[in-house]
């Protein structure tokens, strides 16, 4: 969803989000993500070329970084695998898992 599309209070959680991430250096100091795990994704948009910075929660595997795309696990509050699974076991629909690389 773009940016303007979004609701102003989810682009405002972001931003707020963001803002205490790199100010902290990576550490979340205040809300429901305090003392969690987070990354920042930045993506290009392919039409419009304009990018786009949001947190999401992870989890890893040894070096391998994961993210689990069911809305930073809200309903669970937390982003462990085992918490996953149980996750799973309560949704019909299918629930991406994606592993990220660093390029370069």
């Amino acid at each position: 969803m773009s940016d303007d599309r979004r609701p102003r209070s989810f682009a405002g959680f972001n931003e707020s989000v963001i803002e205490d991430f790199r100010s902290h250096h990576g550490q979340i100091t205040k809300g429901p993500f305090t003392g969690r795990d987070l990354l920042l994704l930045t993506t290009c948009g392919a039409k419009t070329g304009r990018e786009r910075t949001n947190p999401l929660a992870f989890t890893r595997d040894g070096d391998r970084i994961f993210v689990i795309a069911s809305k930073g696990l809200y309903d669970l509050q937390a982003s462990r695998m085992p918490a996953f699974g149980e996750y799973e076991k309560r949704t019909s629909r299918e629930i991406p898992v994606i592993l990220l690389e660093r390029s370069g």
